[in-house]
């Protein structure tokens, strides 16, 4: 059983499925990718992520950061 109180599942339903084909439509980023970034996006909350290309691409229409930036 794992206990991570902040850990938060989000389906991966129609809506989300829909902003994740805007965004890759928007930028050149992958589909994998393009779910991240608009996971985030849903949710309100900025990305953080390892991924260089979705910190900078993700960075072009939300806030993104990595986690060595994080206090």
């Amino acid at each position: 059983m794992l206990l991570w109180s902040s850990l938060r599942l989000v389906p991966l339903d129609e809506h989300l499925m829909v902003l994740a084909t805007e965004v890759a439509s928007a930028l050149p980023v992958k589909g994998a990718d393009a779910t991240c970034i608009a996971t985030a996006k849903l949710e309100a909350v900025p990305l953080v992520t390892w991924d260089t290309e979705q910190e900078t691409r993700g960075g072009l229409i939300m806030s993104t950061r990595s986690p060595i930036d994080l206090p």
